[in-house]
């Protein structure tokens, strides 16, 4: 083994496991939204739009219940655990945490987009 694997080898797993940190508190921040905060933006859209239509987006994100959002992101965060105990090779682990945490910011950003369209869309329309 040469000196330079020997060190690589801890390096990889210590950002694997800062990653998979991020990770699960990331799911953790979106459970948390999908949850608590869009319910609380779907009673501001019962009172505010007062029976006019939400942008499909909008709808869809609202229609899934939270057990839904709930069940998936456990099992995410599971999937996450079992694959950094099962996976010896610390580089594959710290690229799938790496994905994993890409794909849980572009969720955020989905979620941010569908739970303020209507407001903007309610606040230019009454600029008219």
């Amino acid at each position: 083994m040469t000196e330079e694997s020997k060190t690589t080898r801890p390096r990889h797993q210590t950002a694997s496991l800062i990653m998979l940190i991020l990770d699960v508190m990331g799911l953790g921040g979106l459970l948390y939204c999908t949850t608590v905060v869009a319910s609380k933006f779907r009673q501001i859209f019962d009172d505010l739009l007062e029976g006019r239509g939400l942008p499909t987006l909008t709808q869809v994100l609202l229609s899934i219940p939270a057990p839904i959002y709930i069940l998936c992101i456990v099992a995410a965060i599971a999937g996450l655990v079992w694959k950094e105990a099962c996976i010896k090779d610390k580089s594959r682990t710290l690229l799938v945490n790496v994905v994993a945490l890409i794909a849980v910011g572009v969720l955020f950003v989905v979620l941010v987009v569908a739970l303020f369209s209507p407001l903007i869309i309610t606040i230019g329309s009454l600029k008219q």
